[in-house]
């Protein structure tokens, strides 16, 4: 059996380096795949949550928000959208639903009453 780099890390430096996902893996069971797509719709959520907060920052210090960011927000929001929807599909919609809870990220209105019917 041949060993890869990303087994002879600790979990510690697994967590830590994106490069680790090993490569020649193929996401061939329904948890893996579930839990590839539930990493994915982590991260949409992570950086949805980091452009709040960044705004947020910003009108309280400056008076106003950054436009710039604003296209960002409506893609982001897709993507956890779609996110959720293949995630229901895959038997996850309430460790998706969890997790955009858990992030505490402004979502547009009926997105949430939308969902969790």
């Amino acid at each position: 059996m041949v060993q890869h780099s990303w087994q002879l890390m600790t979990p510690c430096e697994r967590l830590i380096t994106v490069s680790a996902f090993p490569a020649g893996d193929q996401l061939t069971t329904l948890a893996r795949i579930r839990t590839f797509e539930l990493l994915r719709l982590a991260f949409f959520v992570l950086k949805l949550r980091k452009l709040q907060l960044s705004d947020a920052f910003l009108v309280q210090e400056q008076g106003h928000a950054e436009l710039s960011q604003f296209p960002y927000y409506n893609l982001l929001r897709h993507a956890i959208f779609q996110q959720i929807v293949r995630l229901s599909d895959l038997g996850g919609r309430a460790q998706a639903l969890r997790l955009v809870e858990a992030a505490h990220i402004d979502l547009p209105e009926g997105t949430g009453a939308s969902l969790s019917a």
